[in-house]
């Protein structure tokens, strides 16, 4: 026997992946002139519709429309397949809601030919997205995301979780979806509260990663939180091909390396969201941990205090949170962050790594957070909400 076939020893082969996404901004998507379904999804095709309970009760008419536009473009699939899902972490909690996904995908015969359409908020899309990516090991899926952060943020790229053992996003897997559809119009009837909670995402990703539109958020956010279609379309444009370039660009698409860059700010704010039960919604807990984050770059010297506050002040003018009483708790004297701190660093494994801004539009790593930095940052917190009215913002936020 040759050198080249002996039967033992360690061969090393090379896969190469290449994903493409497409990406389709919009308005009324299910006008019978709408093209863009169809540029995603070939006529005739098999399709599996679920959509946000909360976005057919503000949007009566959305399944009669949408039913309309599979019959009229001759797509498979009857009307029953178009079911309802319950939004927000609900959906993401309960995996009761996860197995009656798969158990539909299984009644009607999908297979990897077949399409998943989502529709609906960033936990409609995680939870369709994930039920799709283990079932037959991969359906086809398109996202049609309908508030400004699934539009803006958790919307685009690869990843898909549920929450687990009382733990955000502990189950999930990296399957793209066939090509996201942004329709500004689905916008129009989402609530003024979760209407602004998306706006923490582009403040989040311009401060790391570009400061001219950092710069333009804090003149403009404002008016995009007050329903200016102009602005509020330009915010989340701009904050969604950022994040996709950052995914196409980083190396690291899939997460296996410690630095995480867009999630900045979000270390805290997952655990604000367990300890508040969800009080706070997740674009309000990012906007407060992004004012911590500032708090703490500043602390650092990464960045100026004036900076810091400037951010932190425009956040509060788009009627965000920037502090939550939550951040204050302790057990055993020690504050409850800290054990935040740990179960970050438990998910992504590694060292502690945070990114925090090297300067506005670049980022840098810190290793290393002391209890003590935090309560230095979270001091300066409380001194700016007096200032500026955060607590109050926070009170009139969550009675809407």
């Amino acid at each position: 026997m040759t050198e080249q076939h002996k039967p033992t020893g360690r061969y090393t082969q090379k896969i190469e992946l290449s994903l493409k996404q497409e990406i389709i901004f919009t308005r009324d998507i299910f006008a019978p002139e709408n093209q863009s379904i169809k540029e995603l999804i070939p006529t005739g095709a098999e399709v599996f519709a679920l959509i946000d309970s909360g976005l057919m009760e503000t949007n009566p008419e959305l399944l009669k429309h949408l039913t309309q536009y599979l019959q009229i473009n001759n797509y498979k699939g009857p009307v029953e397949n178009l079911i309802a899902v319950p939004g927000g972490e609900q959906i993401k909690n309960n995996p009761e809601e996860i197995k009656k996904i798969i158990k539909c995908i299984e009644n009607n015969g999908l297979n990897r030919h077949s399409y998943l359409i989502a529709i609906g908020g960033g936990a409609v899309l995680d939870a369709v997205g994930f039920a799709a990516s283990i079932v037959h090991r991969g359906i086809r899926h398109i996202r049609i995301p309908s508030t400004v952060l699934s539009q803006n943020d958790s919307g685009m790229g690869v990843k898909n979780g549920i929450n687990h053992l009382g733990h955000k996003n502990f189950l999930g897997a990296f399957c793209p979806p066939e090509g996201v559809i942004v329709d500004y119009h689905l916008l129009n009837t989402l609530p003024d509260r979760y209407y602004r909670a998306g706006i923490s995402e582009a403040f989040k990703v311009a401060i790391i990663k570009d400061s001219d539109f950092l710069v333009w958020l804090t003149e403009n956010a404002h008016k995009a939180s007050r329903r200016c279609q102009a602005e509020m379309e330009q915010l989340v444009q701009r904050c969604a091909l950022l994040h996709l370039n950052h995914i196409a660009s980083s190396g690291d698409p899939f997460e296996k390396e410690s630095a995480r860059p867009l999630d900045f700010g979000h270390w805290s704010a997952h655990h604000l969201e367990e300890i508040t039960h969800n009080d706070l919604n997740h674009g309000e807990a990012v906007a407060i941990g992004i004012c911590l984050d500032l708090q703490i770059a500043a602390y650092l010297k990464l960045i100026s205090e004036d900076d810091a506050e400037l951010v932190t002040e425009a956040l509060q003018k788009c009627g965000l949170p920037i502090w939550h009483d939550a951040l204050l708790l302790k057990k055993n004297s020690i504050l409850l962050l800290m054990s935040g701190l740990e179960s970050f660093q438990k998910h992504i494994g590694g060292s502690l790594t945070l990114v925090m801004p090297q300067g506005f539009g670049n980022e840098t790593e810190i290793h290393f957070l002391s209890e003590e930095i935090l309560a230095i940052a979270l001091k300066k917190m409380e001194s700016i909400v007096k200032k500026v009215g955060g607590e109050q913002c926070l009170l009139e936020m969550i009675s809407r």
